[in-house]
């Protein structure tokens, strides 16, 4: 399958967690500035390596001052910390030229790397399992995907995370072929551990991707989101920036190189 965007979700202590208390809904934490370092590696013609190595570069906030969350009460959440590095295979099973559309699966690993009483991590390895369609015309794309994922029962004033389903359905329409396209992208997460909204956010992303050189080596990309469904990891707004470098080696035959 075709991966249109390309956002990496981190769990309940990646994301921004929303809580209520006597003076409403409250966000912690407020404001975070985050960076994906990811790497693919074609093997075979079915087979690719991706890494991603997220880090948050900044964020504010503080845990709430409440009894109940003992000698973390009012912890201060500022700081730069590494996040769950993520390490992926994806396995082709069919092509689109032979079959009409692509279809893969693709197997995930998250270590756990991160700061999790920074709410960056999940302080446990987690697993997943995810199913990628995609199919392509001459100007446009989409692709679905839809997954499991395990994570460690994770509890937070009374917001219980672990299992949920994922998915996302993502469309691309070329504006100006190989210079501008139109990229937009619909994901989210189903909990199972705990069903309800507090555990199935949802949310929209749309914006451009540009092509400055004269081949697609190069791809910018350009975007915000916003949350359409106010569960965890839901922000009211999000920015997003990142460039794909994927340079051709040998023939046209060779599998690509991706530095996201």
């Amino acid at each position: 399958g075709e991966e249109i965007r390309g956002v990496e979700e981190d769990g309940l202590r990646g994301e921004t967690l929303v809580f209520e208390t006597k003076g409403g809904l409250r966000r912690r934490p407020r404001h975070q500035l985050a960076a994906d370092i990811g790497m693919g590696i074609g093997f075979l013609s079915w087979l690719d390596l991706h890494v991603s190595v997220p880090v948050t570069l900044f964020q504010d906030g503080e845990l709430p001052a409440i009894s109940r969350l003992g000698p973390a009460a009012g912890r201060i959440l500022s700081g730069v910390h590494m996040r769950d590095v993520q390490v992926r295979l994806r396995f082709q099973l069919l092509q689109e030229k032979k079959h009409g559309v692509s279809l893969g699966v693709m197997p995930s690993l998250g270590i756990p790397s991160g700061n999790a009483e920074q709410f960056n991590g999940e302080g446990a390895v987690s697993f997943g399992l995810t199913a990628m369609m995609s199919r392509r015309w001459s100007r446009a794309a989409f692709s679905l995907n839809f997954g499991y994922r395990f994570l460690d029962e994770t509890e937070f004033l009374g917001l219980f995370v672990g299992h949920e389903l994922t998915y996302s359905l993502g469309l691309r329409v070329d504006a100006i072929p190989s210079k501008v396209s139109f990229v937009a992208d619909l994901s989210g997460v189903v909990g199972l551990t705990s069903p309800g909204v507090a555990s199935s956010p949802m949310g929209l992303f749309a914006g451009l991707r540009l092509f400055p050189m004269q081949t697609p080596t190069l791809a910018l990309n350009i975007g915000v989101g916003i949350g359409l469904i106010s569960g965890y990891g839901s922000p009211k707004f999000r920015a997003i920036f990142g460039f794909v470098w994927s340079p051709q080696f040998g023939s046209s035959s060779t599998r690509n190189v991706a530095v996201k």
